[in-house]
């Protein structure tokens, strides 16, 4: 039987230095929600987080596919919702609203400015500050 997911325990020191040093927590703080990960891990069978986050992003490209709108995340983009996206206390609620607010609403401003329009393909990766989308140019038809 798994009792860990090596993927998961460096997000996991990552976000409990991240509690400590950046948030001020408490180790007693620290040591609550690390208790409340590992019974959320055991109950997921201890699942690699990211795959929550691609469950997410799926969602996201469906929705967009429903528009002709296609999307493609780099690994770094993945890479980015999965850090910035996990919050042990709160589920998957930290990343919906990370899609909501650096994707979503960044795509629906280029939509509506006419950047991106029905048929187009953009690709999403991770910046410095923030995502970069930029429109992928479609293959040239190939002649016969």
């Amino acid at each position: 039987m798994k009792t860990h997911n090596p993927s998961n325990e460096r997000i996991k020191r990552q976000y409990f230095d991240f509690l400590k040093e950046a948030k001020q927590q408490s180790e007693a703080t620290v040591d609550a929600v690390a208790k409340a990960l590992a019974r959320f891990e055991a109950e997921t069978k201890y699942r690699d987080f990211k795959t929550f986050n691609h469950q997410q992003a799926v969602a996201f490209k469906r929705r967009l596919a429903d528009r002709d709108i296609h999307i493609q995340l780099t690994a770094a983009a993945t890479e980015k919702l999965a850090t910035e996206g996990y919050d042990p206390q709160f589920g998957a609620r930290p990343l919906k609203r990370l899609i909501q607010q650096a994707i979503e609403n960044e795509l629906a401003r280029e939509i509506l400015a006419g950047r991106i329009a029905p048929g187009d393909t953009v690709a999403i990766d991770a910046g410095k500050m923030g995502f970069k989308f930029d429109k992928v140019k479609p293959e040239p038809a190939k002649s016969r």
